[in-house]
């Protein structure tokens, strides 16, 4: 992230499903990986949001 702050530019690209919105019951800590991926891209947008 400093790296792309200093250039001005750069693009975070996150691939993933619908498991960290709709869990299924089955592997409960895949599916929290799955909710922490989402949520720090959410973060990052917020906070980088104008920035560029």
């Amino acid at each position: 992230m400093p790296q792309m702050c200093e250039r001005r530019w750069g693009r975070v690209i996150q691939v993933g499903g619908g498991l960290a919105l709709q869990p299924m019951n089955l592997q409960p800590h895949y599916n929290a990986s799955l909710a922490a991926r989402h949520n720090l891209a959410l973060s990052l947008a917020r906070d980088l949001k104008g920035s560029v």
